[in-house]
C-alpha cells in the first residue's frame, strides 16, 4: 500500500523538497535527474531516509575526481 515510486525527472523539486519526500513510509525509489536537486541534497535526504530507499538523480563527483581538478588547474 502506499506509493513506492516516485518519479520526479525534469521537475522542480529542491533539496528540502527531497528530505521532506523520502520519509514517507513506503517509498522505495525515487527518480529526480535533470531536477533542482543537487548530489548535496541527495547526500543530506539520505541521512534521514529508510534503510532500502533508492535515489536515482545528480551524483556528486568521487573525492579523488574533484581533487584531481583542482591540481590540473594552475
Amino acid at each position: 500500500e502506499g506509493l513506492e515510486i516516485l518519479n520526479l525527472y525534469g521537475t522542480r523539486i529542491s533539496d528540502a523538497g527531497l528530505s521532506r519526500l523520502v520519509a514517507l513510509p513506503n517509498l522505495k525509489r525515487v527518480y529526480c535527474a535533470d531536477s533542482a536537486v543537487t548530489p548535496e541534497g541527495v547526500v543530506a535526504a539520505m541521512k534521514n531516509a529508510p534503510a532500502g530507499l533508492d535515489v536515482i538523480g545528480p551524483e556528486a563527483a568521487p573525492p579523488a575526481a574533484a581533487g584531481e581538478a583542482e591540481a590540473a588547474s594552475p
